[in-house]
């Protein structure tokens, strides 16, 4: 990590008021920061690449982001609340990756769309290394969903998003484990899981924190790696299904 990160606190409540021009400077730091990527040695050669985007805009004086609820058509994570993004394609960079993917599901203008920088790279359960990037939306999206990926698009504004009334701490427990995660409730949607975490993440850089979420997913990563956690491991049989990253 270099100096040009925000200040590492341990937790994002309370959070402090913060104005949307304030918000929108700290998101744009991100253009300077070395932000944490696991080491190559800790990724499986049989893991994916896949790349999110995390789009913030203006609108009526308020700073949106986009999220999709994932359609009942989907193999994997029906009805799940994630961020546009997908597997890497041959011969393009993980940025071009989420870019594309979000123009694929949500119908946004690539050409509007100002790629900042990557937050701390994540892993998923579908086997994937998966590396989050924040951008900024030149005008107001106007969404189209692809209904075969997408059953709806949400764009919460971010003081919903850190009203403590609409969040909670938990912890789950799969095939052994236990992860810890926020949960995130917007209107009828509940944002849990990576999504939350990339989520919280990307909402302390605007807020002008840093909490080393990387070095915990790492962490998280060899711990699962260790315990056989992906199917692949309890198998050895057939690479895992890919499709799905988050």
């Amino acid at each position: 990590m270099n100096r040009s990160l925000p200040i590492k606190v341990n937790h994002l409540s309370p959070h402090p008021m913060i104005s949307k021009a304030r918000f929108k400077e700290n998101i744009q730091q991100i253009k300077g920061q070395e932000r944490f990527q696991f080491q190559s040695e800790l990724i499986p050669a049989w893991f994916g690449e896949a790349a999110v985007l995390i789009l913030f805009w203006d609108e009526a004086g308020t700073i949106r982001v986009v999220l999709t609820e994932r359609s009942s058509k989907m193999r994997n994570h029906k009805g799940e609340v994630s961020f546009p993004g997908g597997r890497r394609e041959e011969g393009e960079s993980l940025g071009q990756t989420a870019i594309r993917e979000a123009g694929e599901e949500i119908g946004i203008d690539p050409d509007k769309v100002m790629l900042i920088g990557r937050l701390d790279d994540a892993w998923s359960r579908a086997a994937f290394h998966l590396v989050p990037f924040v951008a900024w939306y030149d005008g107001i999206p106007d969404f189209s969903a692809n209904t075969d990926e997408v059953a709806k698009i949400l764009s919460p504004d971010i003081e919903e998003l850190l009203d403590e009334n609409n969040r909670e701490e938990k912890t789950v427990e799969r095939q052994g484990l236990k992860f810890n995660h926020t949960v995130i409730k917007y209107q009828e949607s509940v944002v849990f899981g990576l999504t939350a975490d990339l989520l919280v993440e990307a909402l302390e850089q605007g807020l002008g924190m840093y909490t080393d979420r990387g070095s915990r997913r790492a962490r998280s990563l060899q711990e699962a790696l260790d315990n056989r956690f992906f199917a692949y491991q309890q198998s050895r049989g057939d690479l895992p299904a890919q499709s799905d990253p988050v």
